[in-house]
């Protein structure tokens, strides 16, 4: 997948394959078509009103490899083998979903249903996803959430080692000041007193400033 994936990355801008058939298409252009082209894994089958069934290679040839099935059907329009893809299988999602949303919509089918592609409506007209595609894309945003995650907790380390550098200065600048008060208690003129009393106050502010400006 040559995709540029990032953390905001929608199925819109995944590769998306344009597969539409008309219903009254036959198999045998259905057989061409996939014969002529090894990379299409699904034929969307639309008229110009909705989607009638996704046509899927391996169930397709699955259908063929029975016994007469391919000489009995080559001219056979395709709406008449739908029964055999159902609708109801069918995800169509807007070009603007997340892919993780639409990895756990996926994850919602069962069976075989879950390898089919998704049917991406772009405003335009239907095209399909492969859910490969889908898998890849998210295992892409899952390691760049996990890279995006280190970084801050980098991050978070560094800032929290400025901050303990910050306040550990006046901290112990204050711790120091008490310790002398204490100990000279008896013998300290009410002139001294009134200094450290001024430089606790001056160390206070400043660390008042320096953690108002943080949580700025």
């Amino acid at each position: 997948m040559t995709t540029h994936i990032h953390l905001h990355s929608v199925i819109g801008e995944l590769p998306l394959h344009e597969a539409t058939l008309h219903p009254e298409a036959t198999v045998s252009v259905v057989l061409r078509m996939f014969n002529e082209y090894p990379s299409i894994l699904s034929l969307i089958v639309a008229d110009t009103h909705q989607i009638l069934g996704v046509i899927t290679r391996d169930v397709f040839f699955e259908l063929l490899s029975r016994p007469f099935y391919e000489e009995l059907f080559k001219r056979v329009q395709i709406e008449e083998l739908l029964e055999e893809f159902p609708v109801g299988a069918i995800l169509i999602l807007p070009h603007t979903t997340s892919i993780p949303s639409a990895v756990k919509q996926a994850l919602t089918r069962t069976g075989d249903s879950f390898s089919q592609p998704l049917v991406v409506d772009d405003g335009h007209g239907y095209k399909l996803l492969d859910v490969f595609d889908l898998l890849l894309a998210h295992q892409r945003i899952s390691e760049l959430m996990n890279e995006e995650m280190q970084q801050l907790i980098l991050e978070k380390n560094e800032f929290l080692g400025i901050v303990s550098h910050d306040l550990k200065n006046p901290l112990s600048t204050i711790q120091l000041i008490t310790r002398l008060m204490t100990q000279q208690a008896d013998s300290l003129a009410p002139e001294e007193i009134r200094e450290y009393m001024s430089d606790i106050e001056k160390t206070s502010a400043d660390m008042f400033t320096l953690i108002i400006n943080l949580l700025d």
